[in-house]
């Protein structure tokens, strides 16, 4: 990782690039990759399964006002079973759904538009991204953050 970083400073420094950051899944490469202070932006998961790992690594940076988020997999826990590929182990996504579903009834919001806003509150969010074509997705997935979001947004 450290030849990585010195060959990503070394265009930073020769003007090649402005900035440069880390994207993964894995909040422990996030983390390793951001206490060396080499990154101030991340790009991974924000789903709920995801936050407590999330919340952590960014805990664990010395100055973690400084670090920019790019949450992606927001959408995640619109799974109701997972897939066999998919990131969340079916003993997880069963309650996780239950716990989506009685909080989209109690908000009147589709799960889409919690998830979205629980990515977005989540500390040093920047960017969301919900990775879809579908233009009716995409002014529903608008129309989620046409609000502040608060704390009570934040899922876990």
């Amino acid at each position: 990782m450290d030849d990585l970083f010195e060959v990503l400073d070394e265009a930073r420094a020769a003007g090649k690039i402005g900035s440069y950051g880390i994207c993964s899944k894995d909040t422990d490469i996030i983390r390793a990759a951001c206490i060396a202070g080499r990154s101030d932006v991340w790009q991974t998961a924000a789903d709920p399964p995801a936050t407590h790992g999330l919340l952590a690594a960014i805990k664990s940076v010395e100055e973690p006002d400084t670090v920019e988020l790019i949450a992606n997999h927001v959408l995640s826990g619109c799974l109701v079973t997972p897939s066999p590929d998919a990131r969340i182990p079916l003993e997880m996504a069963i309650p996780l759904g239950q716990k989506l579903d009685a909080l989209c009834a109690e908000r009147g919001v589709s799960r889409a538009h919690l998830l979205i806003r629980h990515a977005a509150a989540l500390p040093n969010t920047r960017v969301v991204l919900t990775g879809t074509t579908n233009p009716a997705h995409l002014a529903a997935n608008a129309a989620a953050l046409s609000e502040p979001v608060t704390a009570e947004d934040r899922l876990a």
